[in-house]
């Protein structure tokens, strides 16, 4: 298991490389974890974009491998989320595809919210 803070933009690159390297010991092929890399990238940016600080754990499972991606930023509205999660959210600041292009990299994505407590759970199996 891997427990990492997300702080600053040098976090971004330890969470990349040691998700990375998690991914391969698990056995996904390349293409996997390039998408498993993606997906992580574009959550610890908004992290670092909208709430500053927050962590991230990756752990294998029986299935595959298990993302955790926390913030204690603002949190994001009911109505963003139900967007982000029918692909209709449009961002003001950028693409708005972060967390959208995640869900869509992983076998499965959920987000839970409220101000003060942003957890993504992210899943890809084997």
């Amino acid at each position: 298991m891997l427990k990492l803070p997300i702080e600053s933009s040098s976090d971004l690159v330890a969470v990349r490389n040691a998700v990375g390297k998690l991914a391969e010991e698990i056995g996904f092929r390349n293409a996997q974890q390039v998408k498993i890399i993606t997906a992580v990238s574009e959550i610890v940016r908004n992290v670092l974009n909208y709430a500053g600080t927050g962590g991230c754990i990756a752990r294998r499972t029986s299935r595959g491998i298990r993302i955790e991606v926390w913030d204690s930023g603002p949190g994001i509205p009911v109505e963003t989320i139900q967007a982000i999660e029918t692909g209709s959210y449009v961002s003001k600041t950028g693409m708005g595809k972060g967390i959208s292009g995640s869900k869509e990299l992983m076998d499965s994505l959920s987000i839970l919210s409220s101000p003060g407590n942003t957890q993504i759970f992210m899943e890809m199996n084997l």
